[in-house]
């Protein structure tokens, strides 16, 4: 994967996720799978992710995989990304340049544990999402150098993790959590642990 690819792909988690800090390697791993289907209970999603995490789980990672995929339908027709289970750190998504990123940052919002926010008819909403039909709810802002005022998010913008597509931004509920799973989760807090007999 060249450079350009890999930061168009991230692009948009970087910005509105609460991450330090993000280091991708890519790695060309072609798992052949059948058709990839429009539903996530098609086996050829079920396929990818087991294997995908397979490879996660032999490697022994504590990282996130995320497996790229070219479809043969649009969004409007089915799924473009899937996580194999909430809180589980492997995920696809489609190569659609347009709308990668986007999917890239709603499937690791459920890598960090997250449901549905209720706009655009998901499945699995989080019932306890604060703001009607989805939306952010609060004014956000994309603090990415150089600030302009397009950078700034009204509160009618749908949340990343909801299926209203149209400039989605995170709202406070969503970012507080996701920071709240990362800092909580039990990899993370392995690693900043002193060294263990085992």
């Amino acid at each position: 994967g060249d450079v350009s690819n890999t930061s168009r792909l991230i692009d948009l988690a970087r910005r509105m996720h609460p991450l330090n800090a993000v280091d991708v390697d890519v790695d060309p791993t072609v798992f052949p799978t059948s058709e990839l289907g429009p539903y996530p209970a098609s086996a050829g999603w079920l396929q990818l992710l087991s294997d995908l995490d397979g490879k996660r789980v032999a490697e022994g990672s504590d990282r996130i995989y995320f497996g790229v995929v070219k479809l043969s339908y649009g969004r409007s027709d089915g799924y473009v990304g899937l996580t194999l289970d909430a809180g589980v750190p492997t995920s696809a998504g489609w190569d659609d340049q347009a709308d990668a990123g986007r999917v890239v940052a709603h499937e690791l919002g459920h890598v960090w544990g997250r449901r549905h926010s209720p706009c655009g008819g998901p499945d699995h909403v989080d019932g306890l999402y604060p703001y009607a039909g989805g939306l952010i709810g609060v004014y956000g802002l994309d603090a990415t150098p150089p600030v302009t005022a397009s950078d700034l998010k009204l509160p009618t913008s749908p949340d990343i993790m909801s299926y209203c597509f149209n400039s989605p931004w995170i709202s406070d509920y969503t970012y507080r959590n996701i920071m709240d799973f990362r800092a909580t989760q039990a990899s993370v807090l392995a690693r900043n642990a002193e060294p263990q007999p085992s």
